[in-house]
């Protein structure tokens, strides 16, 4: 089992992670909880059906949480939705095209939701977002905010928004122009015009 992205805090004392299981061939992504701030886990939740891995969780409120999942075949990225305080899932639909993965999902101080996301396709890696003003029911086209078209290997974006309102992204890739070892980077920068 293979914890992935940030740990989800609910009323009270509940917390929820997600991690994945994978056996050639497959994948399977679940949601684990804790109902006494982390002491102890259990009651696993199946959250995506099975060829989904890396998932990014994000509550809205109990009846609305959001899951970015990394489909392990093609690499796009899948929404799935709960309604009931992370229970129960149902896919919504996609979010990128194949290899653009993994996600970090964010709610901004106006409300609106950030999707980041590793751009891994041949000639265009980088680092993308949408947006959604809607709690995830629609989304903004997407948008690079960081070009690593030298590299091969990169993504795995996590995103905060500053007291000032930019948002500061930390990816890694494996090279850039001033050197060809495996870099660690972070960009400051604020969201287009709509």
């Amino acid at each position: 089992m293979i914890p992935f992205g940030d740990i989800v805090q609910g009323e009270g004392k509940l917390l929820a992670a997600s991690f994945y299981h994978e056996i050639p061939g497959t994948a399977n992504a679940y949601l684990l909880f804790s109902r006494d701030d982390g002491r102890s886990w259990g009651e696993a939740v199946k959250l995506a059906p099975h060829d989904y891995n890396e998932t990014a969780l994000l509550r809205l409120r109990p009846d609305r949480w959001l899951a970015a999942s990394r489909s392990h075949a093609d690499g796009h990225l899948a929404l799935f939705v709960s309604e009931d305080e992370g229970k129960h899932w149902a896919r919504s639909g996609l979010l990128t095209l194949p290899g653009h993965h993994p996600a970090h999902l964010l709610r901004m101080a106006d409300g609106r939701v950030l999707l980041t996301y590793g751009i891994r396709e041949k000639g265009h890696h980088g680092i993308g977002y949408r947006t959604s003003e809607d709690e995830g029911q629609s989304w903004s086209r997407p948008t690079r905010i960081v070009n690593l078209d030298e590299t091969t290997d990169g993504g795995y974006p996590s995103t905060v928004q500053m007291a000032d309102g930019t948002l500061l992204t930390a990816y890694y890739s494996n090279r850039v122009p001033q050197h060809q070892r495996y870099h660690m980077g972070a960009v400051r920068w604020v969201l287009e015009k709509e």
